[in-house]
């Protein structure tokens, strides 16, 4: 009998703790407010992309270092600004027309009919920083040196205008149509001039 009432009073207990113990909850913060950015749109807006100096160009669009110094073989984009301001060319480009030139070491030009011929009249007075004149010479050995190097970005300023590219991609070999017909007047061999892969282009 009192085993009985040992387990009837511990059955007891235990719904009593069942029903009246309840164990601590975690309190839980509630998540931090996030403040979002306002974002105003104003339509019918004008913003213009100047400097504060119209008379001043800041150009930070590229900056890599130039990879030559030589025309002949320079052509990316940083060259170009390296050679504006060391190198001067014939004509140069006209600042308020892309599609014109201007005058730069030439003072005129002329165009034949067929325009196989152009004629250029040169400045006079002008010196490199050695001290020798700039003239006819000098041009002369400029064109040719570029193509007898046969660098791609230089002579692909003169593909089939001053030598023959059929002639340059079979063999590798670039030579101006005026060395041709020199040799040919000075040996009398008539072979390089007469070839078709030397006859200017029409």
């Amino acid at each position: 009998m009192g085993v009985i009432v040992v387990v009837v009073v511990v059955v007891a207990l235990g719904a009593y703790f069942a029903v009246t113990y309840h164990p601590s909850k975690k309190v839980v913060s509630p998540p931090p407010t996030v403040t979002k950015p306002t974002v105003t749109v104003v339509s019918n807006q004008t913003i213009t992309l100047a400097p504060p100096n119209p008379n001043e160009l800041v150009d930070i669009s590229w900056t890599a270092s130039p990879d030559c110094l030589d025309p002949a073989t320079g052509f990316y984009v940083q060259d170009e600004e390296i050679f504006n301001v060391v190198y001067q060319e014939l004509v140069t480009w006209n600042p308020s027309n892309i599609f014109q030139v201007e005058p730069m070491l030439a003072t005129n030009w002329t165009i034949s009919s067929n325009y196989e011929n152009y004629t250029f009249t040169l400045r006079q007075g002008v010196y490199f920083t050695d001290g020798e004149a700039f003239n006819a010479t000098v041009v002369w050995f400029s064109f040719y040196r570029t193509i007898l190097m046969g660098q791609g970005p230089g002579i692909s300023n003169y593909a089939r205008i001053l030598f023959s590219y059929t002639k340059y991609f079979e063999t590798g070999y670039a030579i101006p149509w005026g060395a041709c017909h020199a040799l040919a007047y000075a040996t009398g061999n008539n072979a390089t001039s007469a070839t078709p892969h030397y006859a200017p282009t029409p």
